[in-house]
């Protein structure tokens, strides 16, 4: 019977985890409800989210739907938002769709998206 030995090799490396630990990432075809509480970490949505998030950066990607409320510090939105945010700066993409009620300090609003609603200062 042959016993073989095998040296680990000093090029690979564990899979580090640290880098999914960074950030909450709703991904494209995941149906969420519910409330987030993202702290201090972004929160990215690139699927559909209906409920309430909290957190210090929000992103809803082109493919990203939200539905209910948005507190943030600074939030980016290239998808479809319907309903309530209250943010401190707001930035709406090309293909961004927003139908409710915005509350921001600084607001950013590119040629081609779509902004309905009421729009007010956060402060």
């Amino acid at each position: 019977m042959d016993i073989m030995a095998f040296k680990s090799s000093p090029s690979i490396q564990p899979y580090e985890t640290k880098a999914m630990d960074d950030f909450t990432h709703i991904i494209n075809g995941m149906d969420i409800e519910g409330v987030l509480n993202g702290g201090d970490l972004p929160v990215v949505v690139d699927g559909r989210f209906t409920g309430e998030i909290h957190a210090e950066r929000v992103t809803l990607g082109e493919h990203g739907l939200f539905f209910g409320k948005l507190f943030a510090a600074h939030v980016e939105i290239s998808g479809k938002f319907n309903g309530e945010l209250v943010c401190d700066t707001l930035n709406v993409g090309a293909t961004g769709k927003i139908d409710g009620s915005v509350k921001a300090d600084t607001l950013s609003i590119d040629l081609g998206a779509e902004v309905m609603g009421s729009i007010g200062r956060a402060t």
